[in-house]
């Protein structure tokens, strides 16, 4: 007889979840997939079928370790395709006494189980994911909040094997990183028959895929095999511009695949048996990345989120023409497009830069780009991404200022390009100038009380009138589709 009926979603595969310690024929583990979630925005066809394919593979082994799993595939006849309408058909079926979920990250989800719960006539029980680092009885017993001073906490927190970590990261040998880094480890599995649900129920994705050679982390396994190439190679590779988790790790830690204590706990085994080589600041960056400012992104969307929500938009364009398409003139934003439609995640931090500053200068509306973005990247959720986002969007004075000139600077874009970097309007000027004065017009108040941007605000300062006018219609018509490029025409 079922007493107890436990949801777990496709973001909580836990295999160390205190549920699973002891196998219970009263207790029935519910996951299903549904076109609620599938559908709710538009999504990266590998990001779909990565995450219904770990969620398979956790269920099959959590029933091969005796637990009762009820798993409700797309397709299925029975599946409502929403969690509170199949949660309320589970309860009619098998009348529990309680009804248990783990506490969701995504804010959207988490309310909406939170509010059927209430009417569902069985005793709730809400859970820890026993993932994070940083729990929310940790609030009272820190001073501020900013990712250092988390960072801080946590390390008294875990002091023994972060003292650990430290000690032996001060015996690593300083070591440059390689000109030429090692190719990033890909998996292989067929997932053709995940692909083909997909389609048959009509699901609209984004981008490419090579469902016989799925390369994307779906099981535990695959973390650690996935993670000992991390250590032993990537991170000793990265260099002080490159984010310190790779797309393929942070995706594991965000479906819980592996926690962060055990992630410690390898990195240092593998510094004491001297099998990863990464220097003291490598090492350092690596804590901070997953100590300090991850655990800072979580507790700043769960605290924000709410208010956000609710809060208008000044803008109300969608996003760029050119990200609706997946096409543009501009080499450097193509270059992004084109990455992300095969690989559903972008290699280089500018030219993910590059694609952020071109929204905002559009004046996009920040949901409707966040909703592209966490669809789009695998390691974007919405808990570790809205927060930078929000602060690209509503911050003028914190964003890398980003025009075809700068963009020249640090890039091979503009050689192969057919818009003229150092042009702001007229024939095969680069839109991205146009955008940028026009953002930098808009904010000129708050970005004039910053010294550091004085010498640009002189610039456009000096600007004849005519020009300011010309620069401004430009970036209009060019969101508006209405300007060319002459391909014929030299740069």
């Amino acid at each position: 007889m079922i007493k107890t009926i436990r949801l777990i979603l496709g973001d909580q595969l836990n295999e160390s979840h205190p549920w699973f310690r002891t196998a219970d024929d009263s207790v029935l583990y519910v996951m299903m997939e549904v076109l609620q979630e599938s559908n709710h925005i538009k999504q990266h066809i590998q990001k779909v079928m990565a995450s219904y394919a770990s969620m398979r593979n956790f269920a099959r082994k959590m029933r091969d370790k005796g637990h009762e799993f009820f798993y409700l595939t797309l397709d299925a006849p029975e599946n409502r395709q929403s969690i509170p309408e199949n949660i309320a058909w589970l309860i009619y079926q098998h009348r529990p006494e309680f009804f248990e979920y783990i506490s969701p990250d995504d804010y959207r989800i988490s309310r909406q189980i939170h509010d059927f719960s209430l009417i569902l006539g069985v005793k709730v029980n809400i859970c820890s994911a026993y993932h994070f680092l940083f729990e929310k009885s940790d609030y009272i017993k820190i001073e501020g909040n900013s990712p250092d001073q988390i960072l801080q906490y946590l390390k008294v927190k875990n002091s023994a094997v972060i003292h650990s970590i430290q000690q032996l990261s001060d015996q690593q040998p300083a070591i440059k990183p390689a000109v030429k880094s090692t190719p990033d480890l890909k998996f292989s599995h067929d997932l053709r028959p995940i692909k083909k649900l997909i389609e048959k129920m009509g699901i609209d994705t984004y981008g490419e895929v090579n469902a016989k050679n799925f390369p994307w982390i779906i099981s535990r396994e695959n973390t650690f095999h996935y993670l000992d190439f991390f250590l032993e190679q990537k991170l000793p590779e990265m260099k002080a511009h490159e984010p310190i988790f790779s797309p393929q790790l942070s995706f594991a830690l965000n479906l819980k695949l592996i926690s962060p204590r055990e992630l410690l706990s390898v990195l240092e085994e593998k510094l004491r048996n001297k099998s990863c080589r990464a220097s003291k600041e490598q090492i350092n960056r690596f804590l901070f990345d997953l100590m300090g400012k991850r655990e800072f992104r979580r507790q700043k969307y769960k605290r924000e989120t709410p208010v956000n929500l609710m809060e208008a938009s000044l803008e109300s364009n969608e996003i760029p023409r050119d990200f609706q398409m997946g096409e543009s003139k501009m080499h450097c934003i193509q270059a992004g497009l084109n990455s992300i439609s095969k690989m559903a995640t972008v290699n280089q931090p500018s030219t993910l830069q590059i694609l952020k500053n071109f929204a905002v200068y559009s004046k996009t509306d920040q949901l409707a780009f966040e909703e592209w973005w966490i669809g789009n990247l695998m390691n974007a959720f919405p808990w570790n991404t809205s927060e930078s986002l929000r602060a690209d969007f509503s911050t003028p004075s914190k964003i890398p200022f980003t025009d075809g000139r700068s963009i020249q600077k640090v890039s091979g874009h503009c050689d192969a390009c057919l818009y003229n970097p150092n042009m702001s309007f007229g024939e095969n000027a680069c839109p991205m100038n146009a955008l940028f004065w026009r953002y930098v017009h808009k904010n000129e108040s708050e970005l004039r009380k910053l010294p550091v941007l004085q010498k640009l605000l002189k610039e456009w300062d000096e600007m004849p009138p005519q020009d300011k006018h010309h620069i401004l219609t430009y970036a209009h018509n060019y969101q508006r589709g209405e300007i060319s490029v002459n391909e014929k025409s030299p740069i």
